[in-house]
């Protein structure tokens, strides 16, 4: 059946009843870290004990999902990142009664077999996660601030509404700096001071250092990159400036297609453009597939992984 990621991190408790296993999958990496942290967090509280992660590239008969400790009635949540295959009916056949089983596969197609399964079971959970638009960020926000209880003025909500950032981990960081900001209704000014600009821009700098040198771009990504999260911030930005590139036909279209609040970079931006084909487009998409493949393996080993790809990804503009 299919749930909502909103629904599980705020209603958690009431959208996942007794059911043990769940599909997270989407192409927004930071939600569905945000997703399967609540889910951990649900099957803890109903008395799951240990976590276990693999990345085995089938799901089945002899993937050893029922582990030796349901024995001793010991329980475990064990999360598969990625499988190439899951077979479908032989998950349906079993009783997980201690074993909560968590499937992550942002490459997952809607029309995949995988998908429509657990879209359609009666008890089976899917969930998809997708950049947020400005009804779930209403739905988060609104949340948010009844729980803090914080006064905020109605243009003040519009412009956090509009103005702030559709990646989940990026969001929720915006809302955190609300807390305990101030007793009185905040103002659309203070709102303009509090919004991650800065940060979104911290990021953004690590993409327009490609076009300088190798050392600058180790010491910026050592001093912004902090967590797995960070990486996966960092990927949503590269995609989104390749998206101009790949949907622009010329550099006055790359140009006009350029954020606004970005202007400083635009010159560099268009440098980079204008330096790049499809050969080096192709080039570039794929390291960015293949990098996101290598933190969800080897997220323990994120900043190697990330400064990496920032090297092999200038090497696309040379």
């Amino acid at each position: 059946m299919k749930v909502s990621p909103e629904k599980i991190i705020v209603f958690s408790e009431n959208n996942i009843n007794k059911n043990n296993i769940f599909l997270i999958s989407g192409n927004e990496e930071t939600l569905i870290k945000g997703v399967e942290k609540s889910l951990i967090s649900i099957l803890k509280k109903r008395g799951f004990e240990v976590v276990n992660r693999e990345s085995p590239k089938k799901i089945n008969v002899h993937t050893g999902i029922a582990s030796p400790r349901q024995l001793f009635n010991e329980t475990e949540i064990k999360i598969f990142d990625n499988p190439q295959e899951i077979d479908e009916e032989y998950l349906s056949s079993q009783s997980f009664e201690n074993t909560a089983i968590i499937i992550k596969h942002a490459t997952l197609k809607n029309n995949s077999k995988t998908k429509l399964f657990f879209d359609k079971h009666e008890y089976f959970i899917s969930i998809t996660c997708y950049p947020l638009n400005k009804d779930k960020k209403k739905f988060y926000f609104d949340n948010f601030i009844n729980k803090q209880s914080i006064k905020i003025a109605s243009e003040s909500y519009w412009f956090f509404i509009e103005c702030s950032s559709n990646i989940f981990q990026i969001f929720e960081n915006e809302m955190m700096k609300l807390v305990g900001f101030s007793e009185k209704p905040i103002t659309v000014k203070e709102m303009r001071l509090l919004l991650s600009k800065n940060e979104n821009q911290n990021f953004d700098k690590l993409f327009f250092l490609i076009s300088g040198n190798k050392s600058n771009l180790f010491i910026e990504s050592y001093n912004t990159i902090n967590s797995v999260s960070d990486c996966y911030i960092l990927m949503q930005r590269v995609k989104f400036f390749f998206e101009i590139i790949v949907s622009s036909n010329t550099h006055e279209e790359a140009s006009t297609a350029f954020p606004k609040y970005l202007f400083e970079n635009r010159a560099t931006f268009i440098l980079l453009y204008k330096k790049i084909n499809k050969p080096k487009t192709s080039r570039a998409l794929a390291l960015i597939k293949k990098t996101e493949i290598m933190l969800r393996k080897n997220s323990t080993l994120y900043l190697p992984i990330i400064q990496r790809f920032l090297i092999n990804l200038q090497r696309c503009f040379s």
